[in-house]
């Protein structure tokens, strides 16, 4: 799976699969960015980490669903033209290394419950 599979990507699936490569660099660079991070920070983000990762996943498969099938084209270029925007305010949140809430959270959760 993947972007650089031996046969490569036929030309018409070419520049989604190169969409797909761009979502796997920034996965690396959020993983790259946690290396030595606390670990509550990481428990803070990993949502949109997994998020990136599955879906990311998800475009793939639908890549090579989309190779087997002409029908299942307009459901990968919607699924991962879709993807993109929400990929990087995703990645950009996880290696923002923000820990506001996380420093913040006794106080917000004080000022709820009362």
């Amino acid at each position: 799976m993947g972007v650089n599979r031996p046969a490569g990507w036929p030309a018409a699936l070419q520049p989604l699969a190169e969409k797909l490569a761009a979502a796997q660099v920034s996965l690396a660079e959020c993983l790259e960015f946690l290396k030595g991070k606390d670990k509550e920070y990481i428990a803070f983000i990993a949502r949109r980490l997994v998020d990136i990762a599955m879906e990311t996943f998800i475009g793939y498969l639908l890549l090579e669903q989309a190779e087997m099938s002409d029908a299942k084209l307009p459901v990968a270029r919607m699924f991962i033209t879709d993807l993109m925007p929400r990929l990087e305010m995703n990645a950009k949140y996880v290696t923002s290394g923000d820990t506001s809430m996380i420093e913040e959270k006794d106080r917000v959760l004080a000022v709820e419950q009362k």
